[in-house]
């Protein structure tokens, strides 16, 4: 929380996912990404403790995980966009 630092940075999420993927593809299972829910970064801060979450980077890395799944042809669930629309 001090620091404001991401436990896994992008490019380390990047790798992450690719090699998660790559895993799963050699041994033959069916791979389904479900994009990360919305944040309500005011909602979720207000209290003192833990790590903080905020909309833009949930953005960021939703977008890191829509290429990565797109270049390896792997099926996405909107349920961020699902969400948004619940209101």
């Amino acid at each position: 929380r001090e620091t404001g630092a991401m436990q896994v940075p992008l490019d380390q999420y990047e790798a992450n996912l690719n090699a998660i993927v790559e895993c799963a593809q050699r041994m033959k299972m069916t791979v389904v990404w479900v994009r990360t829910t919305p944040v309500d970064d005011a909602q979720h801060n207000e209290r003192s403790e833990g790590f903080t979450r905020h909309a833009a980077d949930c953005a960021a890395y939703n977008a890191v995980a829509d290429k990565v799944m797109a270049e390896k042809k792997v099926a996405s669930i909107d349920l961020h966009g699902f969400c948004e629309r619940l209101g």
